[in-house]
């Protein structure tokens, strides 16, 4: 739950939706602009052949709109693991929005006075295209299923041509390659950098390398990077980080620099934990393991409730 809530408050951002767009449709060209995104519901309903009300949640959707035409609606869902049913899931949501689509056109042309009844829509009316990405933070892959064919057993091979397929955008963020990741120009590059490298070591050291690049939602992504790897330090140092921001930018070799002043204290004052542990299984007093460990009374005796 944690990591979907901090995926999709940072990804909610138009300038980071737009971008995410941008990189992996448009080769990074600046074609879908972040003023034109409105926010669409993330639960809808729709009445199915039978009338029955149904429900769906998305993570992340928007309408692309200029001159109050909706040119495209664009949707992210977010995978941490693998979900073999994915096909069908996207399938749903992309039929979701369509259905709202033609339903609203419908609620258009009887308020105009002019109801297709039986058509229900007008030859020539049009729907805007649904595009939905699926980004998998999975780091083990998803090599299937990456279509509805994936997931059918089909039984004669006279019946595959009557079999409709439909595929999903699935984009793997740990196997992009150094080109697609330095597309990106929101923090959402960033994420893409961490996700890139193997280990942890690595990890933070790649996003060391981004040097003075401006962190536009600190909060929104220290939180996706923390929940992304369970490493708290990210969460750690947020008040810290969201202090600086209020006087001034701040980068990413600054969060970096945090973070592991962070390991280091949390090194010492765990090696100091381990010194007044041995001295009180020892038998010494408090006022000499203070002295020994150069600590303060509170810690010895935070140690000694662990003992107990």
């Amino acid at each position: 739950m944690q990591k979907d809530i901090a995926e999709k408050r940072l990804e909610d951002y138009e300038d980071v939706f737009a971008d995410i767009f941008n990189t992996v449709l448009f080769d990074g060209e600046e074609v879908l602009l972040p003023e034109n995104l409105k926010a669409l519901p993330t639960e809808s309903y729709y009445q199915d052949e039978t009338g029955q009300w149904r429900q769906r949640w998305r993570d992340v959707t928007k309408k692309d709109v200029q001159n109050d035409v909706v040119l495209n609606i664009f949707g992210i869902e977010n995978q941490t693991d693998r979900d073999n049913t994915m096909p069908v899931r996207v399938m749903g949501y992309d039929f979701t929005s369509y259905a709202r689509q033609v339903q609203d056109k419908m609620k258009e042309n009887e308020k105009a006075g002019n109801p297709a009844v039986v058509k229900k829509l007008h030859d020539g009316q049009k729907l805007a295209p649904v595009i939905t990405l699926v980004l998998s933070f999975d780091t083990k892959g998803w090599p299937s299923p990456l279509s509805l064919k994936d997931m059918i057993e089909i039984s004669a091979k006279k019946l595959e041509p009557y079999v409709q397929d439909y595929k999903i955008n699935l984009i793997d963020l740990s196997r992009l390659s150094d080109e697609v990741v330095g597309r990106f120009r929101s923090d959402f590059r960033f994420v893409a950098e961490y996700m890139a490298e193997k280990s942890a070591k690595e990890k933070l050291a790649r996003l060391k390398e981004a040097g003075n690049r401006h962190i536009d939602h600190p909060l929104e992504l220290l939180d996706m990077l923390g929940a992304l790897t369970s490493d708290r330090r990210f969460w750690e140092i947020k008040e810290i980080v969201l202090g600086r921001a209020e006087k001034g930018a701040v980068n990413m070799c600054d969060v970096v620099d945090l973070i592991e002043q962070e390991g280091i204290q949390k090194g010492i004052q765990e090696g100091v934990q381990k010194v007044i542990r041995n001295l009180l299984q020892m038998g010494m007093n408090e006022e000499d393991i203070c002295k020994a460990a150069e600590c303060r009374p509170e810690m010895v005796e935070a140690v000694r409730k662990t003992l107990s």
